[in-house]
């Protein structure tokens, strides 16, 4: 599998606090299935910067220990972008840069808010080759008490990334999450992981409590989409199941 969101380099921003703890992050994430991983620190979010650049040398590092160690996976280079009126122009000067050196970009939302720029923002996105990827947008209180606000991203071509512990029994979020699955107003899961405990990689667990055949019909879509951001190919956005 690949996980497209992870917080998995250490002391960049609320993930690992050191190489030991990504390090187990890793293992946690090839108990779990994964083979690569998309590191995706956060940047243009409150004292978090880390500029492309850094996020690359950080990948190169983890993967040389990863090889030292045998572990069998693979870290690619991204970010978690908040949401920002310059966010294009950061881009093309590579201090954003892309999920896997593909065309596809990962951008926040704010918790609380939509701003007001966001759809001419994300339409400027488009136009420039971009794809844009929304994180977690169960998590947006505008969102939780209006699903169908998505609908005007995706109707741009805007695609969407649920986390997999939105799902979980105990989630605030699980409620909007199945509701924008059974919309079909998410196109990625991902782990969204930051530690090994209080947000770990744990999508076998998790897949577990999936036991319609519909349910997994819909994770299986999701998971060849993560495929085909690797390959940077466009993914299938007409849900099948």
């Amino acid at each position: 599998m690949i996980d497209i969101h992870c917080h998995i380099l250490p002391q960049l921003d609320d993930g690992p606090k050191s190489l030991e703890q990504s390090l187990e992050m890793c293992q946690q994430a090839v108990e779990n299935g994964y083979t690569d991983i998309i590191a995706t620190p956060h940047h243009l979010k409150k004292s978090y910067d880390n500029p492309g650049s850094l996020v690359k040398e950080q990948v190169n590092q983890l993967n040389v220990e990863l090889n030292k160690r045998a572990i069998p996976l693979i870290i690619h280079a991204g970010q978690e972008l908040r949401i920002h009126e310059e966010l294009l122009t950061k881009l093309q000067q590579g201090e954003a840069i892309t999920l896997a050196d593909s065309n596809y970009v990962l951008i926040e939302l704010p918790t609380s808010a939509i701003p007001l720029y966001s759809l001419t923002l994300v339409s400027q996105l488009i136009q420039s080759g971009y794809k844009p990827i929304i994180a977690h947008p169960e998590r947006n209180s505008i969102i939780k008490q209006q699903p169908d606000k998505l609908t005007a991203f995706i109707d741009l071509g805007v695609y969407t990334q649920l986390t997999w512990k939105s799902l979980s029994f105990n989630s605030n979020f699980k409620k909007i999450s199945k509701t924008l699955i059974r919309k079909e107003l998410i196109h990625f899961i991902a782990t969204d992981a930051h530690d090994t405990t209080h947000r770990p990689i744990n999508s076998l667990q998790i897949k577990k409590w999936f036991f319609t055949k519909q349910m997994k019909d819909q994770i299986n879509y999701f998971e060849k989409n993560a495929i085909q951001l690797l390959k940077n190919e466009m993914i299938e956005t007409s849900n099948s199941w």
